[in-house]
């Protein structure tokens, strides 16, 4: 919020990286902020169960007392394991605040957008809702080309955001353009449309920062963050963040 800005009511942030580089900790810890503070979340993941959810959020909220680091002594491996159990448990108060949907529940959009309109006749709607992530949606139209696919897909999560006036997180791959020709990414490395681009309001391409060497095993890795798109703002600005793997959490540098 301080650095790029607040979302905004119907505004889609589309969150792209290459596997492994934070997005869906990125993300989740954004909707738990939101919850931690008052608000509503939903998140609808279609590649991990909500237990797994759950523990990485646990996790996230201990930070790096909760880590279990490799060579650890019993002592410490029972305390940090203690605190996720204690966070996990802490979660539970949250539980009508934080909403998460499993694929089982939400494997396309027409069927997201049915939990949606079930939290809000609740008076339950949501103040951010995370898609993990927009290549696992199931299309609609099955004959349709594949990149015809994902921009009708692309489209109906912004007219949803609209809709409901809710700002929606949208997690998307890149491709591997950037890692082939060894550059940065850019918008054109979003995978399989450009109709993605089109209807986000705002793109954050997620990377390794390349001015810092990458060690291999460390348990965190410096990531930028680049806003590469604004529509109604600032583009072209990045933030530099750490990632902290063991406990899927980013932290300010």
């Amino acid at each position: 919020d301080e650095y790029f800005g607040k979302l905004g009511p119907g505004e889609v942030l589309v969150m792209a990286g290459r596997p492994a580089v934070g997005k869906t900790a990125l993300a989740i810890q954004i909707a738990d902020n939101v919850v931690r503070n008052g608000g509503k979340a939903m998140i609808v993941s279609l590649e991990m169960n909500g237990k797994d959810l759950v523990g990485r959020i646990a996790k996230q909220r201990i930070g790096r007392n909760g880590a279990i680091a490799k060579g650890c002594s019993k002592s410490e491996y029972d305390a940090a394991k203690e605190k996720r159990i204690s966070s996990a448990q802490s979660l539970k108060e949250a539980a009508r605040r934080l909403n998460i949907f499993e694929v089982q529940e939400t494997a396309s959009v027409g069927r997201i957008e049915d939990r949606i309109a079930m939290l809000a006749s609740a008076n339950e709607l949501p103040d951010v809702v995370v898609i993990d992530y927009l290549q696992l949606v199931q299309p609609e139209d099955s004959k349709a080309s594949r990149e015809q696919q994902v921009a009708t897909i692309s489209r109906r999560v912004k007219l949803m955001a609209l809709a409901y006036k809710v700002p929606i997180i949208l997690l998307s791959q890149l491709n591997r353009d950037a890692e082939k020709n060894d550059r940065r990414p850019r918008l054109s490395d979003l995978r399989e449309s450009g109709s993605i681009e089109q209807d986000a309001d705002r793109v954050w391409l997620l990377y390794p920062d390349p001015e810092v060497p990458v060690v291999q095993d460390s348990p965190s890795v410096q990531v930028l963050i680049e806003q590469a798109k604004n529509r109604n703002g600032v583009g072209g600005i990045a933030k530099a963040a750490r990632f902290f793997r063991p406990a899927f959490l980013f932290e300010r540098l």
